[in-house]
């Protein structure tokens, strides 16, 4: 399967100091349910807020804000159809 999302590495770090995220590393290929669960406070906005990596049909690695994720996911569909 292509992977759709994939993030490497992800670290979020506050003042200095507070590291929200410590090197998290996930990935959800094609047509896969993705769930992300933790507790409250534990980071899930923040990681969703930083960036992924995209790969399209010609395996192209691109770099977009997770937050647009939804709308190409959709768009790709819509064209696929």
């Amino acid at each position: 399967m292509t992977k759709v999302i994939e993030v490497s590495n992800l670290t979020k770090i506050f003042d200095k100091t507070v590291k929200a995220i410590d090197h998290i590393d996930f990935e959800a290929e094609e047509g896969e349910v993705f769930g992300f669960l933790a507790p409250n406070g534990a980071g899930k906005t923040i990681a969703l807020n930083k960036k992924a990596i995209i790969k399209d049909e010609a395996e192209k690695s691109l770099l977009h804000e997770i937050g647009r994720l939804k709308d190409m996911l959709e768009e790709k569909k819509k064209s696929s159809s």
